[in-house]
């Protein structure tokens, strides 16, 4: 496939149809908008499964087809290009590609297949009702370029993302790299080069990179207070004289656009953004010679300790790695009979007790007298005497009493459930 339109009509049609795609679905092809270039126009089309939506708009149609794309992700790429034509082919290896319309020196490709049992298929035939049966992913590559920006944007998963930057890397290896971002300013085409700093302390998905375009030779010479003041004050806030420092997080499981060939970045592009590729270079050197701070960036982000909230609050406690969430899964599908005797071996100290609580409360039989004994310890400490800011029973009696005074026949039969059911649950002493 392959067709060129003026952004402004670009855009038009898929904000047209936009509004039934979901960014929260199982299916993630519905989170897609249908492109199809057929009879001198573009047909946009989306849908949930229960409401869909089709618009189009004319468009120079080179060649015929159909490809699937993120929806909510090409809206926020097409809104940041210039004013001007794009052109739109599709590479069979790549899925989905952007490039520039101009010259036609950029390599294009023929409609995508699918693949199913080891045969190749173009799509075709009701393409989006297929794409949802094959649960097809289109543009795990995306490849932008307009008249004014010649730049390759890629969309990655993260995976692909630390690969394509050369990560993990050690301070001799890293390598600087492209970044496009609307955090960037239009006037400098919303992109710099980017050195590698370190991974986040906390946040093994973020990376923190500094922008090439200023001399990163202070960072070494800041203390931990000033490199926190210089990254989380707004500038506004700042001492006079005192600026923030060129330093941005890239999150590796947000799809960052990432490059890491620097010769992506044309001369002539370079110029026209106003980007000296070779004082990026020298500051890239003076990078790479920096001491490392791996303990100082410990501490810069290092937040203050707060009193451990039970593990049945703890929501927000840190996302739970892939290796134990495996394991859960796992124990999931075990019999109840079963689960007393698994060993979990969980790196995360907090899911031994979950799992715990989970065996107490569904399947009490499966406890033995001492575990018995240390959930009705657990449950003593929570309901009787309010452990953890938890509502004791005796609080919830004396707010069911107040509600009672002012509350209609129909609110204290609620109330009087309410007191039964605790009531119940309350432990014996």
């Amino acid at each position: 496939m392959k067709f060129r339109i003026s952004k402004e009509a670009f855009l038009d049609g898929l904000q047209k149809v936009q509004h039934v795609v979901s960014s929260r679905t199982t299916l993630p092809i519905l989170s897609n908008v249908l492109l199809v270039a057929k009879d001198g126009r573009i047909q946009f089309t989306t849908t949930d499964l229960d409401v869909g939506i089709t618009g189009s708009v004319e468009a120079q149609i080179e060649k015929e087809g159909a490809t699937t794309l993120p929806a909510k992700r090409l809206v926020s790429i097409i809104r940041e290009l210039p004013s001007s034509e794009v052109e739109v082919s599709v590479d069979t290896r790549l899925f989905g590609r952007l490039l520039r319309h101009r010259d036609g020196s950029t390599p294009h490709a023929p409609l995508p297949f699918s693949r199913r049992k080891g045969q190749q298929r173009p799509v075709g035939i009701d393409p989006l009702h297929e794409a949802v049966e094959d649960g097809a992913m289109a543009a795990s590559v995306v490849r932008l370029e307009s008249e004014d920006a010649q730049a390759a944007h890629q969309v990655l998963a993260p995976g692909r993302v630390a690969q394509e930057l050369g990560l993990p890397t050690t301070q001799q290896a890293a390598r600087p790299f492209l970044h496009i971002s609307g955090m960037f300013p239009a006037e400098r085409g919303c992109l710099a080069i980017m050195y590698p700093l370190a991974t986040h302390p906390t946040n093994k998905n973020e990376l923190l990179a500094w922008d090439l375009a200023h001399d990163p030779n202070e960072l070494p010479l800041l203390d931990v207070a000033s490199l926190r003041q210089r990254l989380f004050s707004k500038s506004a806030d700042l001492p006079d004289g005192v600026h923030r420092l060129p330093v941005k997080s890239v999150h590796l499981n947000k799809s960052p656009m990432v490059v890491r060939n620097l010769d992506t970045l044309t001369a002539e592009m370079a110029a026209r953004w106003n980007i000296d590729k070779s004082l990026a270079q020298a500051h890239a050197t003076v990078a790479r010679g920096l001491p490392d701070m791996s303990a100082i960036w410990a501490e810069v982000f290092k937040r203050a300790v707060e009193p451990v909230a039970d593990v049945d609050e703890a929501l927000y406690g840190g996302f739970i790695d892939t290796a134990d969430r495996r394991r859960l899964d796992q124990l999931r599908m075990l019999p109840a009979a079963e689960l007393a005797h698994s060993r979990t071996g969980f790196d995360d100290a907090r899911l031994s007790e979950l799992v715990f609580r989970y065996r107490a409360r569904n399947f009490p039989a499966t406890l033995n007298d001492e575990e018995n004994q240390r959930w009705e310890a657990h449950r003593v400490a929570r309901l009787l005497e309010g452990e953890g800011g938890a509502r004791s029973v005796d609080a919830l009696f004396a707010e069911i009493d107040t509600l009672a005074e002012k509350a209609d026949e129909q609110g204290e039969a609620i109330l009087g459930a309410l007191y039964d059911y605790a009531e119940a649950i309350a432990p014996d002493l």
